[in-house]
């Protein structure tokens, strides 16, 4: 471990030649003697071991995505749509800004399965590691910290409102569903070796057939008919498909093929085609089925999926500066803190719910501007917030502790776990 250490110090020649050395000792099979196979232990552990570069495209996405959700919060549940008057400048602009905005959650799915797939590793005797167990626990004490921590503030705001019940309620938030993503996501974690060995080792003739199937069966199909029960994307089901998808996307380099302006002019027109519809107040009914003038503005619908997907084509070409990957690498680890406080019960009722219903009769360029500045606002707080939560963490010694249960549960389990 001493001389791996030290070999991150060595000069970038003597780096590369030490990384060409780790390849030929990892993969010396039948040593001829002793000696030998004393000296491929030696070189594989004095060069350092090739790291896979970190796509801050992607994370700079995360935060992207959750600048959205609070677009579609303040508009929705801030009373905005609901309020506007129908056929107004001010409604149709409010519209365009919730469809366009509209991908965001399922952004942050696909997100999970680009970054969760990793293909069987190719060294001799490196097992595949199938579960990152602490990864998910640190990410249960956290979904725990914001739901309880909540709490406290808002008895403070509010004396008596809160009970003890309250509180433990979140406690066990994958038990009592406090939030659905996190929820959804607790079972997708679980089959992910599962979908990860399927998209690995379908060819491509069958992931088309895929990709093709959960486009017309389960995005356009159920966007119209609700069959299948996927709860307009809030659900177990929904956030695995973009699992999948999101590990297709990666495995298969669709950015290779997409390029960013390509991408953009596909969101614009996925984005104007649910707004014309809506706009246009179409509605039918087919088969005892009302087809409202809102169908395509949903999780599952067709526009919104592609438009998503194409999202995450964008963050995977995406190549920010040094000043803004220092950023991102500062802030994008407390995404998912921004999701967890903005949709928390109380603070929901306290900041959100309702609170921008004063906004729907201004002029429509007060709109943008308060939706974007709030939006603005509360992410770059919710991710500062978060910093002190990762510091209180690491004080507590949170990621030891995590990290020793994974050791514990492989030592018991078997090292593939």
């Amino acid at each position: 471990m001493e001389q791996r250490k030290q070999a991150k110090h060595l000069p970038d020649d003597q780096q590369v030649e030490g990384k060409l050395l780790w390849r030929k000792a990892r993969h010396v099979d039948e040593p001829a003697d002793g000696q030998t196979k004393a000296a491929g232990k030696a070189l594989a552990a004095v060069a350092p071991s090739p790291r896979r570069e970190r796509n801050y495209g992607i994370d700079f996405m995360r935060i992207f995505s959750m600048f959205y959700v609070l677009i579609l919060h303040t508009l929705g549940a801030g009373g905005v749509l609901d309020n506007a008057a129908a056929g107004s400048f001010q409604y149709a602009v409010s519209w365009l800004m919730e469809i366009g905005a509209y991908g965001a959650l399922n952004v942050f799915g696909l997100i999970s399965g680009y970054v969760g797939y990793r293909p069987t590793p190719k060294e001799p005797g490196q097992p595949r590691r199938v579960l990152k167990i602490s990864s998910y626990l640190s990410l249960w004490l956290e979904v725990v910290f914001y739901g309880v921590g909540c709490c406290l503030v808002y008895m403070v705001i509010a004396p008596g409102k809160v009970t003890g019940a309250d509180v433990l309620r979140w406690v066990f938030p994958v038990s009592n569903g406090v939030y659905w993503f996190f929820t959804a996501y607790t079972g997708v974690f679980f089959v992910m070796p599962l979908l990860n060995l399927a998209v690995e080792h379908c060819d491509r003739r069958t992931t088309a057939v895929f990709l093709i199937v959960v486009f017309f069966v389960f995005s356009l199909f159920d966007t119209f008919f609700t069959r299948f029960d996927l709860e307009g994307g809030y659900s177990f089901t929904w956030l695995a498909m973009l699992y999948l998808i999101g590990a297709i996307v990666k495995k298969y380099r669709f950015s290779d093929y997409v390029k960013p302006p390509l991408a953009l002019l596909g969101i614009v027109l996925m984005t104007l085609v649910s707004w014309g519809w809506l706009m246009s107040g179409f509605s039918f009914s087919v088969y005892d089925t009302d087809v409202a003038k809102d169908v395509l503005v949903s999780y599952t619908s067709p526009t919104i999926l592609v438009m998503s997907v194409l999202y995450l084509i964008i963050g995977a070409q995406f190549k920010p500066s040094k000043t803004l990957t220092k950023i991102v690498k500062f802030l994008a680890p407390g995404a998912f803190a921004v999701y967890l406080i903005n949709t928390q019960d109380y603070m929901w009722n306290v900041g959100m719910s309702d609170r921008f219903v004063w906004l729907a009769s201004r002029p429509t360029i007060l709109i943008i501007l308060v939706t974007l500045g709030f939006s603005l606002v509360y992410v770059a707080a919710c991710l500062l917030i978060d910093k002190a939560r990762a510091w209180l963490f690491r004080l507590l010694r949170v990621p030891q502790a995590t990290a020793a249960l994974e050791r514990g549960c492989r030592k018991s389990l078997g090292r593939g776990l």
